[in-house]
């Protein structure tokens, strides 16, 4: 049997890591024979971290470097601006060109996008089971309708015509605020065999966009990953001090975010390094982890610039900041906490899963979810106005509770458990797999 998984993997978010990581072992706990192919942003690194094939999910893209500002080479960006300005100064000439090159760049797009189908076309119709797995591949706010929304809608044609069983499982939906983003998605959709929502905010705003069929709500692939004995292991910290996690998010930084906002982003960082430092002068460890290696590294950088620059240079008897860059390494870090204040959903999510009790700052209506569906709602803040006080009320109020947290996240993460393991089996051992004729 050939099963192909097509998530946003390979360019350092731990939390995408995390659902291939749970789907490639549930499909060989259900399959042992089974070969399976990851279809992702960065093939190489994909294939490296899971030892799988790996198949590009779309064709490169871009523009070469920015050539030098210096030179010769800067003579001809000059004279280039010069005529820009001059055809400027007819707007109606302007237009015109600026259509024409557009139209032009769609039909150079589209002739380049043939060849990279036809590939798909031929690797994909030797597969049983091509899935969507999990993740918030539902969306359009990185990349436009032409990113992933259109990636969705090339493999769902590409798996109809190659007689593919074609499935999303588990996936998150949102922020869509483009029409032809939700044309795309809802054409995905209504091709699929099997479709469910991680949430029933992503299913409630996919209905909102069109009929797509038959569906249903099953938890975040990540509540599958094996724990005790399989790919985590849970470790109590030792001795009396209680070790608190905090995991920054590079939330409208200036240069990483599809969005920029300086002035938040500064005002979030800042609110953290008091946190950190409450915590440190009450006698608390402190844990710097991260779950997307490539941004948040960055914001724990500036975290601790704030803190130096608060006047405390060298806090390394109190702060720990373990190397994480894989999703080994991520929850191991986690296991070493008895609390977590997180804003990246996967951050909260893992946390949750080895039953951490979690104060989330909120930057998006997923972790608003998350935190409602795990019954934690008192502890949820916005990062766009939460201050050091009220962080601080709840911190101590969640500490005071942490037993029974604890206990409340076991109970939930078991039932999550449950119900995926339901999935897997419906999908893998009867829906789909054993069912392609029809």
């Amino acid at each position: 049997m050939r099963i192909g998984i097509l998530g946003p993997w390979g360019v350092g978010n731990l939390g995408d890591g995390s659902v291939a990581t749970a789907i490639i072992c549930n499909i060989r706990k259900h399959s042992r024979d089974a070969e399976i192919c990851a279809f992702s942003l960065n093939p190489e690194e994909t294939g490296r971290i899971h030892g799988i094939a790996s198949f590009p999910s779309g064709r490169p893209r871009g523009r070469p470097p920015t050539a030098p500002t210096e030179g010769p080479q800067s003579a001809v960006n000059r004279t280039r601006l010069g005529l820009r300005a001059a055809i400027k100064a007819f707007p109606p000439l302007y237009r015109l060109l600026r259509l024409l090159r557009r139209s032009l760049s769609a039909l150079s797009a589209a002739g380049a996008e043939i060849p990279f189908v036809v590939r798909g076309y031929r690797h994909l119709r030797t597969f049983d089971l091509f899935i969507v797995s999990g993740g918030g591949q539902l969306s359009d706010y990185w990349g436009g309708p032409w990113g992933h929304p259109f990636t969705l809608l090339k493999w769902a044609i590409i798996a109809k015509a190659a007689g593919t069983r074609f499935a999303f499982m588990s996936v998150g939906a949102g922020p869509l605020n483009s029409g032809l983003s939700k044309f795309f998605i809802r054409r995905s959709l209504l091709a699929a065999d099997y479709k469910s929502f991680r949430d029933e905010r992503s299913r409630k705003l996919i209905e909102s966009i069109g009929s797509v069929g038959k569906s249903s709500v099953s938890p975040d692939l990540a509540y599958s990953l094996f724990i005790n004995g399989g790919n985590v292991e849970q470790r109590r910290p030792g001795g009396n001090e209680i070790t608190v996690g905090v995991s920054p998010i590079s939330y409208l930084k200036p240069g990483v975010w599809a969005r920029e906002d300086e002035s938040t982003y500064r005002n979030y960082i800042r609110r953290l390094a008091e946190m950190s430092l409450w915590l440190v002068n009450n006698g608390y460890k402190v844990l710097f982890f991260q779950s997307q290696a490539m941004m948040d590294t960055l914001a724990i950088e500036d975290l601790k610039r704030v803190l130096s620059d608060m006047g405390h240079p060298d806090l390394d008897d109190q702060i720990i900041e373990p190397q994480v860059s894989t999703v080994s390494e991520l929850l191991s870090a986690i296991s070493r906490t008895d609390m977590v204040i997180a804003s990246r959903f996967h951050s909260v999510l893992l946390s949750s899963l080895l039953h951490k009790p979690i104060i989330a700052i909120s930057f998006d209506v997923k972790v608003r979810s998350l935190m409602e569906n795990l019954q934690l709602s008192e502890y949820l803040l916005d990062i766009h106005n939460f201050d050091l006080p009220s962080l601080v009320l709840r911190f101590q109020n969640l500490e005071e509770k942490r037993g029974a947290v604890s206990a409340q996240l076991m109970a939930s993460v078991s039932d999550y458990r449950a119900a995926l393991e339901s999935q897997y089996s419906r999908v893998f051992n009867s829906y789909l797999v054993h069912d392609k004729s029809k």
